[in-house]
């Protein structure tokens, strides 16, 4: 593995533009990193937020029933239905990891943005032809 000084010693080397796509990139993975961290605390707090309850019959009678996979799961003493944070949400069924929602959220947000660019010059385009004639 090579060391940090000749790591720095190569990124001094390279031009600017690989620079940006450098920097675009250890972004990317820090803020993958950060939200893949925080996510499932986060979901645990949204869905905690009024108060323990069960996502199913609304019970506030519910007990801490063992781990799967690391997440806590929890189980309600009225309806008798486990469930775990991701429960009742688009990623309780899912057996694709977060990193990769998280790759398909920002390709979905990128398309939008460059339909969004691409329309607003097409009517900016099409305005200006109609007002020259």
């Amino acid at each position: 593995m090579p060391s940090v000084s000749t790591i720095k010693t190569d990124i001094a080397k390279l031009a600017e533009y690989e620079l940006h796509d450098l920097f675009n990139y250890i972004c990317e993975i820090m803020t993958i990193n950060t939200i893949t961290r925080n996510l499932p605390k986060d979901f645990r707090e949204s869905r905690f937020a009024n108060g323990s309850v069960c996502p199913y019959c609304k019970n506030e009678r519910i007990i801490k029933h063992g781990k799967l996979n690391g997440r806590q799961r929890f189980g309600c003493k009225v309806c008798g239905k486990t469930f775990n944070d991701f429960s009742l949400s688009a990623l309780a069924n899912s057996k694709l990891p977060l990193v990769k929602w998280l790759g398909y959220a920002k390709c979905i947000a990128i398309d939008i943005y460059i339909n969004l660019k691409y329309r607003y010059l097409y009517f900016a385009r099409r305005t200006k032809c109609t007002k020259e004639q």
